[in-house]
């Protein structure tokens, strides 16, 4: 593997190089994610170890019973999240379960950075004006290249009857990574639309309720 990235460099071919180290890691993305798993039970079995000591100070072992949430949380849901931005996401579970799916907070967590005054029924979930377009470039461009990417892929699987090239069917398929990674990083935002607009109306609700 070595000499060939060494050799794509000398012929200056950086974008077979790019899709041949992106192929290489997906082949080995089974191996990846069970080091990685791996490592996340070994790191939580010494944690909850460290937990059970009584030497420990009563402050340390709440720190890590912290410790072991956020973990807990990342396993399940692949987000790493602080504290703080757990105890928000709980809240807004419990305010807003029963009128959009849980994917939709876990989601926003990924966003969540203000979470001043949540316990208001005014709160409303806030991003800098950078993180908003960074979002929408990231959609618009996501989508660019998921669909350039897929058609370009099914052009070449038919013009493959006649010629097969595998340097342009591989390139297309790293269109189409790039625009699924672009996609996942900028869905959130629509995710956060949703909740602000749900707690609109929990508020609208709450407002016209008779005393």
């Amino acid at each position: 593997m070595a000499e060939t990235i060494i050799e794509l460099l000398k012929t200056e071919n950086y974008m077979i190089l790019a899709v041949f180290i992106s192929v290489s890691i997906l082949l080995n993305l089974a191996n990846i994610i069970n080091f990685y798993s791996s490592h996340k039970k070994r790191r939580l079995n010494d944690l909850q170890l460290a937990v059970s000591n009584n030497e420990l100070p009563e402050d340390f072992r709440n720190h890590l019973k912290n410790e072991i949430e956020l973990e807990y949380f990342k396993i399940a849901h692949g987000v790493k999240i602080s504290k703080l931005t757990l105890n928000a996401v709980l809240v807004l579970l419990h305010r807003v379960g029963d009128r959009l799916s849980a994917g939709h907070v876990i989601r926003a967590s990924r966003l969540i950075n203000n979470v001043q005054n949540i316990q208001n029924l005014s709160f409303r979930l806030e991003l800098t004006k950078f993180e908003k377009y960074f979002a929408i470039y990231n959609i618009f461009f996501g989508v660019i290249f998921s669909l350039f990417g897929l058609i370009f892929s099914a052009i070449q699987m038919v013009l493959a009857i006649y010629v097969f090239n595998i340097s342009s069917l591989l390139s297309s398929l790293f269109c189409v990574f790039i625009g699924f990674l672009m996609l996942y990083e900028g869905i959130p935002l629509y995710s956060i639309k949703l909740i602000n607009e749900a707690l609109t109306e929990i508020e609208q609700e709450s407002v016209s309720k008779p005393l």
